[in-house]
């Protein structure tokens, strides 16, 4: 069988992914889709909805309903439905890694390395939940004291990228889910498979309706109803400093709180007491881990004269 013959029979198995909204997969009303690309071969392997603004409304008003609920249940009850979540991937981690590698293209060496880090994540938040605490402190007044409670914010909006689609929604999702908040997030269009998967596990999990919901589409759209829309209480982005900016602007008209991590030049520094033949081998793994595709890989180095 030739090559042409063989990339043909795999156009043909398109996989056709739906929207998690209130409890239920879901498609769009646009009927409009995205497609998800292999980039090593370039063949569209996946489709993803085309959310619009009515449904990413919606998707918001399931997650604040859901969210009181969800506030009142103890932390370390939450903290079983993480555990459980933590679980569920490493059972599926090989078939997760080779879904990121087909929607990202990394090695599927650093896929697995990645979706091991994104059980890390729900098992660390998971612990947390006895470290929720608040403080009593005295008064400046006769019989009076001063209690201060951490409460959640509400509802928390989560934008992801392409280069980590594992990790990122792992390290965002779990913190907000262990300290009582309700979850709307939008993956990358390039990358949205590894975010679907593991909402789907999430569900599997036996997390309440509408706790945690994943819609897909365009920034302009999906990402600017999430920003905009009063209901957001925080919105958790990692991507451009041009996107970032953007965000902040428009999240300041209901004065959501913001939480960016955007782009940076990380620098990587050897001083004249290094071992030579380590610090080259660290610098070509800085520079080229995920292709040079990571915020944090070497962007310049210092070394010594």
């Amino acid at each position: 069988m030739s090559n042409n013959k063989r990339v043909s029979n795999r156009t043909l198995r398109i996989k056709k992914e739906k929207m998690f909204i209130d409890g239920r997969w879901t498609e769009s009303q646009s009927e409009e889709t995205i497609k998800v690309i292999n980039p090593a071969d370039e063949q569209v392997f996946a489709t993803v909805p085309r959310a619009t603004r009515e449904e990413v409304k919606h998707a918001l008003e399931a997650a604040q309903s859901a969210q009181k609920k969800w506030e009142d249940i103890s932390p370390v009850h939450r903290a079983k439905y993480l555990f459980s979540i933590a679980d569920l991937i490493r059972r599926d981690r090989e078939r997760l890694a080779r879904i990121l590698t087909s929607e990202q293209g990394k090695p599927l060496y650093e896929s697995r390395l990645e979706v091991e880090g994104a059980a890390q994540n729900f098992e660390f938040y998971a612990e947390y939940a006895r470290r929720i605490e608040g403080d009593v402190l005295p008064s400046d007044y006769d019989h009076q004291t001063i209690m201060i409670l951490k409460l959640p914010i509400g509802v928390v909006a989560s934008i992801t990228p392409w280069n980590f689609p594992s990790a990122t929604v792992a390290r965002k999702l779990a913190p907000a889910l262990i300290t009582g908040n309700a979850v709307v997030t939008k993956p990358s269009s390039n990358t949205p498979l590894s975010t679907i998967e593991l909402v789907k596990l999430a569900d599997e999990a036996g997390l309440p309706r509408g706790v945690l919901n994943v819609v897909t589409g365009s920034g302009s759209e999906v990402g600017e109803e999430l920003v905009t829309n009063n209901i957001t209480g925080l919105i958790t982005m990692t991507g451009s400093t041009e996107a970032g900016k953007k965000i902040m602007e428009n999240a300041s008209g209901h004065v959501a709180k913001v939480l960016l991590e955007l782009g940076g030049k990380a620098p990587l520094i050897v001083w004249n007491d290094a071992d030579m033949e380590w610090a080259l081998k660290c610098a070509v793994w800085a520079r080229f881990w995920n292709c040079g595709q990571t915020c944090i890989c070497a962007e310049r180095m210092y070394l010594d004269r």
